[in-house]
């Protein structure tokens, strides 16, 4: 089994590569921009121009490729699924049949090309949370949330509330792995073929869970009061968020992507 704490989605590295010194808002940008583009990507070419790019990015953040593995191995389980619910497809000419169980050259192929897409999309959306910071990613969401403050709308509070929430993936996940670790110690057994005792056993894990997670969350509301926390009225900034060469580049970047794989 996984270990749930090996997702990386919620994690920051810090770095000095061309990712991490993006301007946020630029990679606030472009990540939509790539996933929009990744799924109307319907032929093989176009897919591969899309992964030739995230490996591309991988390299560029200075990535280990050991753990793009690791990532890809924390949702293999997910991407199963999504081949079953694709292979369902019954267009095309039929490739094989067993039982109740038919299987069309259709059905394969957007197993196939999803199954593709939901890995790139990780890796997009992990490189993204690797080289950039929490203070980052919320300077960047006010930023570009300032003209809704004329609505009411406290542009600082939602990205606070978002990047909190954000960095709180990772500790859920980690807390998860302690509390499987535990009970399998005390003779739990996760790797059941019961069903029955499966669905026991994970069910057991949501009351401690939650008494884990809401202990984290007066640790956190205890030291936010210690450092007199007061939301982001009158709070300035130490350095200002300023788009250089190297986000005219990562645009001019993906806008040939798009143009490419339209």
């Amino acid at each position: 089994m996984a270990r749930f704490g090996e997702f990386p989605v919620g994690l920051y590295v810090p770095g000095k590569t061309f990712l991490h010194l993006l301007d946020p808002r630029t990679k606030l940008f472009i990540l939509p921009l790539y996933v929009a583009g990744l799924f109307a990507a319907d032929t093989a070419l176009n897919l591969g121009l899309h992964a030739a790019a995230a490996f591309s990015a991988i390299w560029v953040s200075r990535t280990s490729i050991l753990y793009v593995l690791r990532m890809v191995k924390s949702v293999l389980f997910l991407v199963l699924i999504i081949c079953l619910v694709q292979l369902q497809a019954n267009d095309g000419r039929l490739l094989w049949s067993w039982g109740w169980v038919d299987i069309y050259d259709a059905g394969l192929r957007e197993a196939f090309f999803m199954s593709v897409r939901f890995v790139l999309l990780i890796i997009a959306v992990s490189l993204f949370s690797l080289t950039t910071s929490p203070a980052q990613l919320a300077g960047g969401l006010e930023s570009l949330l300032q003209p809704l403050r004329r609505l009411g709308f406290s542009p600082y509070d939602f990205a606070f509330t978002f990047v909190i929430a954000l960095r709180s993936i990772p500790i859920l996940l980690e807390e998860i792995d302690k509390l499987i670790m535990s009970r399998a110690s005390r003779g739990a057994d996760f790797h059941s073929r019961n069903i029955i005792r499966l669905a026991a056993e994970w069910s057991g894990l949501i009351v401690p869970l939650l008494a884990r997670l809401i202990r984290r969350a007066e640790y956190l509301s205890t030291a936010m009061e210690a450092r007199c926390f007061r939301g982001g009225e009158g709070r300035t900034r130490r350095n200002a968020l300023k788009p250089g060469w190297r986000d005219g580049l990562a645009v001019c970047f993906i806008a040939l992507l798009l143009v490419l794989t339209y």
